[in-house]
Parts: C-alpha cells; structure tokens; sequence
C-alpha cells in the first residue's frame, strides 16, 4: 500500500510539473481537422480477463498469451455494483464473479479515491483505472481526430488524446458539442497526431508505461473547454498549502468541483449514447457551435449509406429503367480486414432482381445471400487490401457510394507496406491473427509460437485435431532436433535459431561445411554457422541481418523471414 502511496505522490508531481509548462491544447493545429459525423460510441475495451480465476501466475502476462477460457467481455461499469461491499459476496455463482471481476477492473471509478472502496464521486480521481492485462487492445470510442500521442517515460507514460467534434451534449441532448478522450500509460500507440481514427478502430494497446505499477487504462472524457490535457483537477502548490499530500488530496476530493466541470463520466456517457446518430454531417467548418433540429436514434451495427440526392441519382418509381424499384437505404461499412467478410443490405420497395445489382469494386467481390420482399444482403469478400470509391449500381444506376479501406489485419493500415506479405502469409494459411482481427507486429514473439508458424509452411492442418495449440507442431520440432525438450512456452527466439529451427522443420539437405571465405563476417566453427550461410547464399539475410544473429525477434522479423522461407516451397 505504501509502494502505492508513493507512485501516485510522484505520479501528481510530475503530472502537475507537466500542467505547469503551459502546455495547452488550444493551439494545436489539428483542431481544424473534419472527421465522418458522430455516429454514437464504442467502449474504449472490448475484452479483458476473468481476474477471479486468471492464475496469479498469468497476471503479468501479455492479453494475447492468455487462453480465450480467460477472456470475457469487459464488464458494465455499474455504479451501484462497484460500491458493494464483498464481505458477503461469494465465488460460485455468476453474479458473484461478476461483482468481483468488476470491482478488480474499475479499479478506481470515475470521481473515485484510493481507498478501494468503489465509491463514485468519494475523490477527485477525473478519470476511470481500468485494470488490464499488458497489450489489451484498445479503441476508439466515437469518430475523431488525434490531438495528443506522446511517447513519455514519466507521469502518464504514453498517451493519446483524441477529439471527438458534433458529439451529442451529456446536458441537452438536442445540441451538439466537442469532447475529448484520454487514454493513458500505453505500450504501444497505433496512431499519429493528426491522424483521423473512426469509432471502434484500434489505436493502441494497453501498458504501463510512465509511473504506473501495473497495466491498466487511464480513460478520461473531458469537455470542450478543459484548459489542458491530460487533466488534473489540482497542482502540488495547492495541495501542498493545504497541507495535503497526493492521495489524501484525491481522498479528500480536492478540485472536485473543477473535476466535474471539465470532465464526464465516460461509461455511464458512452452507454447512454451509444447508438445516438445525427442527421447531419460536420464539415471543417463548424468548430465553435453545433446545433440540429432533430435526432435519429438507429440500432444500426454498421454505418449506413446515405443516399444522397435521390433525384437525380435514381429514377422515379415510375421510370421502367428501374422497373418501379425504389430504394430506400443501402448499408455496408467502409473499414474491412482481409481475414474477414462483410455483409451489404439494400432495402427497398418494388420489384428487385439480384442479378441487374453490380458491386463496382477491385478490392471486394461479392455473392447474394438473402432475397426478401422488401431488402437483399450480400456477401461481401475483400479480395486485397488498399482504398477504393466502391459504388453500386442497378443497371447503370448509381444507388450509393462510399470511400472504402481493406487492412490485412485491424492494426495494420490499409496503407502499410507490410500488407503485401501479410496477405501472402495470410493467403498460404500460415498466418490468421487474434480474436480480435489484430497481428500485434511489434510485440516479442516465443520460440514455440515460431516453431508453430514455420511448421505451417508444410502443413497448415497440423495440430487442428489437437486441443492444444503447439504441442504437435512442439512435438515434431523436437524429433527433427530443431529444439531441445526442455522449450519453455515463454522462451524467446533470435535469429540464429530461427534458422535452424526453419532449416530442421522444413527438412532442407544443406551443406553442414562452412567455407572459411566467410569467416570475416561470422564466426565459421559456430553451431549456427551452415544455417546462416545457406540464408546468406539465398539472400534471406543481408550482410547487416549477420551483425545480429544473437538479437531476439519480434513478430514481424519473424512473419518477414517466414514469407522469404516460403517463396522456397510455394
């Protein structure tokens, strides 16, 4: 508790050091910026863990080592269940768990303290602690732009502030306003100041970085006028002439008053409004004031095509080009992956004949699914990555157009010039992502994990009969001697060893007598010496690859030599 104490004394100092340099976001240049209008919010998490039956032992591990028995959807934040007390709370029943993993996940509420007693509005906290496991992913929480994404070792470590323009006003829904989003001590930021990010894209993955003790999520919302970001409703000149220090501050709920000013309580806002859409649009323009006469309220998933101009894209009901047809919305989304299919719906009234449709597309192909009376789907299958006006016509009629962006993987940019071999690694069956969509590239990768990957490139089959996930393929490497038994699942791989190991499993007859001509590069009389220089003689390695053949590999030095490997069997 005393280790606690201390890291948030130092946490506020450097916090308020920060706040003091006057360091304001009112001049940030990308306030001009426009994104696609607000169209209701997403929770910042998806997924987490069960901590009540998560072994301890697991609880510094990364989220995407951990088995999916594990992982549940983040729970609710209910107020009222977070201030029970658990004195007469069991572990059997469901109810139970879940009032237990939600006081562990919403380790500090909104307007909350450090007395761990869940109590809403007891402090001056301004955001949410949600606690995580290192490299949860996270997301966007509404349509916006990048305003802040700091890398820091200090006070909030790594950070992203995003602005969310035309949001819905938490005190007259009728009106529209600007808010702000905090999501601090990341690992790894995904996006770039300046960047526009659309509501549930991932943006970074979970960490704890800065002076934190231990992954988790800092998630504020703030209001338009907050003077500075991220927030803190007090400095230590305060504090300190009041004779408070940090967490007695907190407790004592000092700079409540500003804290509810310029911030809002991001889960009870977020479920509030979740599916609230307008029926305009922003344009760069409206910065200052927004208003609106009406709103829609949808429960669509997906975003919907607006038909715009309907007069002059689409005949009239009357007119027999389109054979008394007319159609009323047409629905599919912009952001695609290209490990997964979509789905487009037109509904319509009228006479609809699938094969007079025609998806005008070089990134999706597409195949009819359901016929209805009054609405059609279809199957919509990204074929590559890139970006592309996708438009749809009946006949030769334009009925909808949108600007779409097929990605390999959700954390990858549609744009990013890893998609090419990605998608072959994806296409030859070796690689196929998280839960989630996401690759993770840049994240440490196991030897067993790579092991797994390699034996992929022989038979993408191996070990799906098996309920585990490695032991066949473990099993095999260690009969070819790739590797030794004793391989711990955590054990990490450099690139000397992923050679033999590829070079065991994929059972290539190389020269094991090493040329002395290559002695001023690497060490000849080397274990490792006849798998480097067959790579070298291939061109799988570069003379600069020689200089680190001790160095552990991450995920995508490994996905990258794996497509190089496979241009040898494909």
């Amino acid at each position: 508790m005393l280790k606690s104490y201390v890291f948030r004394v130092l946490i506020v100092l450097l916090i308020v050091l920060g706040i003091n340099n006057g360091k304001y976001l009112m001049g940030n240049t990308y306030y001009s910026l426009s994104h696609e209008a607000f169209d209701g919010f997403v929770s910042p998490v998806s997924k987490t863990v069960d901590w009540v039956n998560l072994p301890s032992s697991m609880h510094e591990s990364s989220f995407h080592d951990i088995s999916s028995n594990y992982i549940l959807d983040l729970p609710d934040y209910d107020s009222d269940i977070l201030g029970m007390s658990l004195s007469s709370v069991g572990f059997s029943s469901p109810n139970d768990l879940n009032i237990r993993n939600s006081k562990i996940t919403y380790s500090v509420p909104y307007l909350g303290n450090y007395k761990l007693d869940g109590i809403q509005n007891a402090g001056s906290h301004p955001g949410v602690d949600i606690k995580l496991l290192k490299n949860t992913p996270l997301y966007s929480i509404a349509n916006g732009v990048v305003v802040k994404s700091v890398k820091s070792n200090i006070g909030f470590g790594n950070y992203i502030v995003l602005l969310h323009k035309g949001v819905v006003d938490p005190k007259d829904p009728s009106s529209k306003t600007d808010i702000y989003s905090t999501y601090a001590h990341l690992d790894r930021i995904l996006v770039d100041e300046g960047q526009v990010v659309s509501k549930g894209q991932m943006i970074a993955f979970s960490g704890e970085s800065g002076l934190a003790t231990t992954a988790h999520l800092d998630f504020q919302i703030n209001t338009k006028d907050v003077p500075f970001l991220p927030y803190w409703p007090f400095n230590v000149n305060e504090i300190a002439k009041d004779g408070y220090d940090f967490v007695s501050a907190v407790n004592a709920g000092v700079g409540y008053e500003d804290a509810l000013k310029y911030t809002i309580n991001p889960f009870e806002y977020i479920e509030k409004f979740k599916d609230f859409k307008w029926n305009t649009k922003i344009l760069t323009s409206e910065i200052d004031k927004y208003r609106v006469v009406e709103q829609v309220i949808e429960q669509s998933v997906e975003p919907v095509v607006e038909i715009a101009n309907l007069d002059s894209n689409l005949k009239s009901i009357e007119d027999e080009s389109l054979d008394n047809i007319k159609f009323t919305s047409v629905n599919f989304p912009d952001k695609y992956l290209y490990i997964n299919n979509s789905n487009l719906r037109i509904d319509f009234n009228g006479m609809f004949e699938a094969e007079r449709l025609r998806v005008d597309s070089n990134l999706l192909s597409y195949k009819l699914l359901e016929e209805n009376n009054n609405y059609v789907s279809f199957e919509l299958s990204p074929k590559t990555f890139g970006s592309e006006k996708v438009s749809i016509y009946y006949d030769d009629q334009l009925i909808a157009s949108k600007n779409v962006y097929v990605s390999v993987f959700r954390d990858v940019s549609f744009d990013d010039q890893n998609n090419s071999f990605l998608k072959s690694l994806v296409d030859k069956k070796v690689l196929n992502g998280y839960l989630d969509g996401s690759i993770d590239l840049y994240s440490p990768i196991s030897k067993v994990e790579a092991i797994v990957l390699i034996s992929r490139l022989i038979d993408p089959n191996l070990g799906s009969d098996s309920d585990s996930w490695y032991q066949k393929q473990l099993d095999l490497a260690i009969s070819l001697s790739a590797v030794n038994s004793g391989v711990s699942l955590s054990e990490s791989i450099n690139l000397a060893e992923f050679l033999k190991i590829t070079y065991r499993l994929l059972d290539v007859d190389i020269s094991m007598s090493v040329h002395e001509f290559y002695s001023e590069l690497f060490d000849v009389n080397s274990w490792y010496a006849p798998y480097v220089q067959e790579a070298y003689r291939k061109n799988i390695l570069s003379t600069t690859d020689l200089m680190s053949l001790d160095q552990n590999l991450n995920r995508l030095q490994v996905f990258d030599l794996i497509d190089e490997f496979s241009n040898f069997i494909y």
